[in-house]
């Protein structure tokens, strides 16, 4: 049993695991979710950016700034 569970935690872990992925002063770009709310729009565009990732908060977390102008928002990856 102890194995058994041994295994299942490990392959938990592997699955959950959520490291940076992204580097600290890294341009990204952002996926637009209102686009799959509204009619239309086919030809708009599917990201918006380029933002500049300013620090991260954790478990796939970031604070991000856009590059033209300094609101901040943040991201889930």
């Amino acid at each position: 049993i102890v194995s058994a569970q041994n295994k299942q935690k490990e392959y938990y872990d592997n699955k959950h695991a959520c490291g940076d992925i992204f580097n600290v002063k890294a341009l990204v770009l952002m996926k637009d979710f209102t686009r799959k709310k509204r009619a239309g729009g086919k030809m708009d565009y599917r990201w918006t950016g380029p933002y500049e990732i300013i620090g991260t908060l954790g478990k796939g977390l970031y604070k991000l700034k856009a590059v033209q102008s300094d609101k901040v928002r943040c991201f889930v990856k």
